[in-house]
C-alpha cells in the first residue's frame, strides 16, 4: 500500500498533487467522461486510502465520486459493494463517529445514491 509519505520521498507526489488529481478527475466527471473519471479516482483511492487521518475531507470526496461513477457506468452491485460501498461505510462509521448530524447526513446521502443505483 501507498502512502503520500513513500510517495514523497520516492516520486515527488504530494498531497497538493493528489487534490490537484481529483480536480481533474472533477472535471473529466464534469463533462461526462465517467470511464476515465472513474480510472482516475480509483487510483487516488489506492494512494488516499492509508491517509485517510490526515485527509479526511478529500478521502470522502474521492469515495463520493468513485460511488457516482462506479453507477454511471453500470458497474455491477458487487463491484460496487466490494470496491467503494464497503468502505464507504467503513469510513463512515470510524471518521464520522463523533459528529452525528454529518453521520446521518453521510448515511441518508448513502441510501439515496443506492436507491438511484437500484431504480435505473
Amino acid at each position: 500500500m501507498f502512502t503520500l509519505e513513500k510517495l514523497s520521498e520516492s516520486k515527488g507526489i504530494t498531497a497538493q498533487d493528489c487534490k490537484n488529481l481529483f480536480a481533474y478527475a472533477k472535471i473529466q466527471y464534469e463533462m461526462t467522461k465517467y470511464k476515465d473519471a472513474e480510472r482516475w479516482l480509483f487510483n487516488l483511492k489506492e494512494i488516499l486510502v492509508s491517509e485517510s487521518n490526515s485527509h479526511t475531507e478529500l478521502v470522502m470526496q474521492v469515495f463520493w465520486g468513485l460511488l457516482s461513477c462506479e453507477i454511471l457506468n453500470r458497474k455491477s452491485r458487487e463491484l460496487i459493494e466490494l470496491t467503494t460501498l464497503r468502505k464507504l461505510k467503513e469510513f463512515i462509521r470510524s471518521k464520522l463517529v463523533d459528529d452525528v448530524m454529518a453521520s446521518h447526513q453521510a448515511y441518508s446521502w448513502l441510501m439515496h445514491m443506492v436507491l438511484v443505483y437500484s431504480f435505473t
